[in-house]
Order: C-alpha cells, then sequence, then structure tokens
C-alpha cells in the first residue's frame, strides 16, 4: 500500500496505514490480508449451503467437507488464513464467527479480521449512506457522492455508486476502516477512509505498475435522490 501524500491537507493515521496495510486492498489480490478476507467469504459461503442442505450450522468448519455441496465451493487451501494460521470457527445459537489471528498469528488481538453474520449487518446499516469525498484527482467522481448500499452483490461485498466507467463499485467494512473500489481491468480504483474521522486515501492502480494517489476527506451526508440514493438499512 502506498505512503499517503506528504504534502496532503490530511495526514492519515498511522494505525489506519497498518490496518490497511494489513487487511490488504483490491489492487493487491495476492496480499495476505486480501487472501485472507477471500478464504472468510469462501467459507461463509459454504457454510451458507451446508446449513440449507442440512438445517443447521457445522459444529465445526471440517463438518463442511461432509457436504458435497458445500465442500464443492472451497478451494484447496481453504482451511488457512493469508498468513498460514488455521481460521477459528464458533457457532452459537443465533450467529457464528469465523476469525483469522491476522499478521501477528495471535488470535483476540487487535490486528484480528473477524466476521460473524450479526456483525457484519450491523456495521452495514451503520456505514452505509452518502459521503462527500474532497478528490481533484479522479474527474469520474466530479460532482458526485460516493454512495455505499445496503445491497450485497457478491458473497461479503456490497454496491457502490456511482457507475464509473459502466461500472458499479463494491465497498466493504473491516473493523473501522471503509473499503470502497471500481474494477475495470487492469485498472482498479479504490477509496478507503476511517470510518469515524473520514480521513483515508484515494488510489489507482493500472497496468504496467502505475499508481497514482491522494489523501482524502470523507464526510458523510444527506442523499440527494435519484442515481445519488443508498437503500435504508435493511431490517
Amino acid at each position: 500500500m502506498p505512503h499517503p501524500v506528504r504534502n496532503a491537507r490530511w495526514m492519515v493515521p498511522v494505525s489506519l496505514v497498518f490496518l490497511l496495510t494489513a487487511q490488504g486492498c483490491p489492487s493487491s489480490t495476492g496480499s495476505p490480508g486480501w487472501g485472507t478476507r477471500t478464504g472468510i467469504n469462501d467459507i461463509r459461503e459454504a457454510i451458507q449451503i451446508f446449513e440449507a442442505s442440512r438445517g443447521r450450522r457445522p459444529e465445526k468448519l471440517q463438518d463442511l467437507c461432509a457436504e458435497p455441496r458445500s465442500c464443492a465451493v472451497l478451494p484447496t487451501a481453504w482451511r488457512n488464513d493469508g498468513w498460514g494460521t488455521p481460521f477459528e470457527y464458533v457457532s452459537g445459537v443465533s450467529d457464528y464467527e469465523v476469525r483469522s489471528s491476522g499478521p501477528d498469528r495471535v488470535s483476540h488481538t487487535a490486528d484480528d479480521v473477524v466476521f460473524s453474520p450479526l456483525r457484519e449487518q450491523a456495521q452495514v446499516a451503520e456505514t452505509a449512506g452518502c459521503y462527500a469525498v474532497d478528490l481533484t484527482r479522479w474527474r469520474e467522481l466530479s460532482g458526485q457522492n460516493v454512495v455505499l448500499d445496503t445491497a450485497m452483490h457478491r458473497t461479503g461485498f456490497y454496491r457502490a455508486l456511482p457507475v464509473i466507467s459502466g461500472r458499479e463499485g463494491s465497498w466493504f467494512r473491516q473493523a473501522d476502516s471503509v473499503h470502497v473500489f471500481w474494477i475495470r481491468a487492469p485498472t482498479v480504483t479504490h477509496i478507503v477512509f476511517d470510518r469515524t474521522t473520514g480521513v483515508g486515501y484515494w488510489a489507482r492502480s493500472g497496468d504496467a505498475g502505475r499508481r497514482s494517489t491522494q489523501a482524502i476527506q470523507a464526510v458523510r451526508g444527506e442523499c440527494r435522490g435519484g442515481r445519488d440514493q443508498a437503500r435504508p438499512p435493511e431490517k
């Protein structure tokens, strides 16, 4: 991940830089953080299939491959996160949790990557909405808000607007960082900011290793209707 622009008006906090570097981003799909997020999404999809088939969630992750249809969606190395540590899984009455120990490989520390359906539902409801982004280097966004929708368009990723070059964006939240990205091969454009402060950065990566960055400030505001409209939180 790039260092924030040094002469920008906002300096990205060191804690946020560490979190974004650890978790990975769409422009670095080979990173351990991005591999971990992909692995968690594979597991949650397999759990959904298992539950639909068996009428219950698995007691442990190994049980997923006792059901051929849930096992079929899992890659070969699905049991370990991007740092080589086994995923942890706990299932309760109304919710479950899949946890990666993160880059320090120690469970229940600040860099853990954690998913639970109820937690994600609450985070999406809390974060969805319209954001003005102080961004001068991306002409396609000029005059438009970034809209974070509550509609999931693939496992673990939610719909983001505006449509850029014919493509909707995607977003997810990890801890207190919000990641929004648009992919139009070979270019990946992403906006990452802290949910509380709005401080973050924009980056665009293309072929031949070209990369542009800008520190940004995201400010949540009212949606203006029309295309600039997020869905209300789902009940």
